[in-house]
C-alpha cells in the first residue's frame, strides 16, 4: 500500500512532465519526508544535503511541495553507490 505521502504522477498529471518530457504518467512520486526516510537520513539531513548539492534530485508540484520520481531516486541511489 503506498504511503499516504506518496502521489502518484497521474495525481499531479497537470504539473508533471509529460512522457515527451521525460516523464511516465504512471510513475510514483515520492514526497519530502518519504525519502529522507528511504535514504536513512532525518528530513533535516536532507535539508542539508539539498543546500550542498548532495540531495537526489527533486522537483516543485505546485508553489512549495518538494518531490521526486521513485526512478530518479532508484538512479540516485545507484550513483551513491558506483562513487564508493
Amino acid at each position: 500500500m503506498p504511503s499516504r505521502h506518496a502521489l502518484t504522477a497521474t495525481q499531479a498529471q497537470h504539473e508533471s512532465p509529460t512522457p515527451a518530457e521525460g516523464g511516465a504518467p504512471s510513475e510514483r512520486l515520492l514526497t519530502f519526508a518519504e525519502t529522507a526516510r528511504r535514504i536513512g537520513h532525518s528530513d533535516e539531513a536532507l535539508r542539508a544535503m539539498r543546500k550542498t548539492g548532495s540531495a537526489p534530485p527533486f522537483f516543485k508540484l505546485g508553489k512549495r511541495k518538494l518531490v521526486i520520481r521513485e526512478s530518479a531516486l532508484t538512479d540516485w541511489i545507484t550513483a551513491q553507490e558506483a562513487a564508493k
